[in-house]
């Protein structure tokens, strides 16, 4: 994106844990939508500054100024920021595995539980909780670290075992909804449950109208104006995600996309290399 200026940027080797600090100018034009994108890991943004509308698996949020996202694995999400105000971001991303292998080495007095989450309130953490449990220093930490600096590696992984060990603990004091819930869209969430519920099936965008009882133009609508993707596309990448795990787990590739639902393994390869970036095979390393 030619309005978007990278101000430090950080991929490890196996693209298990990043991180960048990025900066988008205000625009008098119309900000495009950003995504919808899925990750493998966690994802944590810190909104330094700016406004942005988010699109979360059928939900739409509004985060502000010193709010932070948080995204669960394999989710599916958008964004529109608004042109009117600079939008400066520090995002985090990291992997379960990963770092539970890294706490299970440190000495953090942290047991980790929200990374076993499946779903999660917090989608938007307001400010004074971001404050309250000390995540706006440590991201803004993060975003000041030299990736090109000898220590950097050291320095980046105990800023992330802090944010860890501080969104453990928010997580386990404080249980309000999220706050900055703009929209649900009925038609939608009941497809993303629908899909949720029977991912390892054979799914056709008949059968999904019919069990939500609307025409198959409306959904295709509703879901691409909400999700910015198309049903199809949302079932595929959900599919290959489920996948992946599985062949993690040491089932073989064949085994894997039947269990996802796929009657032939060249239309599973296919979207597995184009969702993944990868061979299905490699993800068993």
């Amino acid at each position: 994106n030619r309005l978007m200026a990278i101000i430090s940027d950080y991929y490890s080797k196996n693209r298990d844990l990043y991180f960048h600090h990025t900066v988008s100018e205000k625009t008098k034009d119309t900000p495009p939508m950003y995504g919808p994108e899925s990750h493998r890991g966690f994802e944590i943004i810190y909104l330094v500054e700016g406004e942005v509308r988010y699109f979360i698996e059928g939900d739409e949020y509004l985060a502000r100024t010193g709010d932070l996202i948080f995204i669960l694995p394999n989710e599916i999400h958008a964004l529109e920021r608004s042109g009117a105000m600079k939008y400066e971001r520090v995002v985090v991303s990291f992997e379960y595995g990963t770092v539970k292998s890294m706490l299970a080495q440190s000495d953090f007095a942290v047991d980790g539980t929200f990374l076993e989450m499946k779903n999660t309130v917090h989608r938007i953490i307001p400010i004074d909780l971001v404050e309250k449990y000390g995540i706006k220093e440590i991201m803004r930490d993060i975003g000041r670290l030299d990736s090109a600096a000898s220590e950097f590696p050291f320095l980046f992984v105990s800023n992330l075992m802090s944010l860890v060990a501080a969104l453990c603990k928010l997580f386990s004091n404080e249980s309000r909804e999220p706050v900055f819930k703009i929209s649900s869209d009925t038609t939608v969430k009941n497809a993303v449950d629908y899909i949720g519920e029977h991912i390892t099936e054979q799914m056709t965008l008949d059968r999904i109208a019919d069990a939500l009882h609307v025409s198959k133009s409306t959904l295709c609508h509703r879901f691409r104006q909400c999700m910015n993707t198309s049903v199809n596309r949302y079932i595929a990448t959900k599919k290959i995600y489920r996948a992946m795990r599985l062949i993690e787990s040491g089932m073989s590739a064949n085994e894997a996309a039947s269990a996802v639902g796929y009657e032939h393994y060249t239309t599973f390869y296919h979207n597995y290399r184009q969702i993944i970036g990868a061979l299905p095979s490699n993800d068993k390393k």
